[in-house]
């Protein structure tokens, strides 16, 4: 901001001392005769900045506010990616620890079902014979022992 004040400044500077500068000599003056000191005036700022360095130093630090800018847009999309991370983050905890409990019932239902096959076999051994049919034995077994829940015969 400062340097286009600067350059307006120092343009008008030139152009006064060139405009005193002809007066003081002729004593009078013509449109064009204007134009060409504007120019004169614009072609010497430009010298003195050159010598000056201050064209190089003021792209330096439009290059480096540039740069700046990127880094901060660079910054603000990792800040976005940090908190949808976060967020996915969050929904795979939630959703492992749905997946070890329906782990853990399907486990505890399996114990359930094992135990209740083996109560079965041991019940049809200890109470086999020619006069029932198997049918008959695994009826009343399950009267005396319901089903495991989502088992059906």
């Amino acid at each position: 901001m400062l340097i286009p004040i600067l350059v307006k400044a120092s343009y008008d500077a030139a152009l006064n001392g060139i405009l005193l500068e002809y007066l003081f000599l002729t004593g009078k003056g013509n449109k064009d005769q204007l134009d060409q000191f504007r120019k004169d005036a614009a072609k010497h700022i430009d010298e003195r900045f050159i010598k000056a360095n201050i064209v190089d130093q003021s792209l330096r630090v439009e290059q480096l506010n540039q740069v700046l800018n990127q880094l901060h847009q660079q910054i603000q999309s990792q800040d976005e990616m940090m908190i949808q991370y976060k967020e996915n983050e969050e929904k795979y905890k939630q959703f492992l620890l749905k997946a070890k409990q329906i782990n853990e019932s399907s486990k505890q239902h399996n114990e359930q079902l094992l135990v209740w096959i083996n109560n079965l076999i041991q019940f049809m051994k200890t109470n086999y014979s020619r006069f029932k049919t198997n049918e008959a034995l695994i009826e009343e077994f399950t009267l005396q022992n319901p089903l495991p829940k989502g088992v059906k015969l």
